[in-house]
């Protein structure tokens, strides 16, 4: 079953680092694809038992961080949504008459 205790990974076993993701789903499983500057780089499968449980550990124990560390935690949403409002803001800035 899960840990959620801080660990450092068994050198026996791989290691990957990713900065993006994909979930699908079908009639039996759930597929996690993850990615590394949009490049797809390993894909997990799991039952649906499994990827609830797995979702629920990682909300709990990223909660726990956040009150760790005093603050939270912007996800990859919310940093697009301020990036391009930092962009439209910049053109609208440079389309105003000088």
């Amino acid at each position: 079953m899960a840990d959620t205790k801080a660990t450092d990974a068994s050198e026996d076993i791989p290691i990957h680092y990713f900065n993006g993701f994909e979930i699908g789903f079908g009639n039996a499983d759930f597929t996690i694809t993850f990615k590394l500057d949009n490049r797809q780089t390993c894909a997990f499968k799991g039952s649906y038992t499994i990827v609830k449980t797995l979702s629920q550990k990682l909300a709990t124990t990223f909660n726990q961080f956040e009150e760790i560390v005093g603050r939270p935690m912007l996800t990859s949403d919310e940093v697009l949504t301020a990036l391009q409002g930092f962009v439209s803001k910049q053109k609208a800035e440079e389309a105003k008459p000088k």
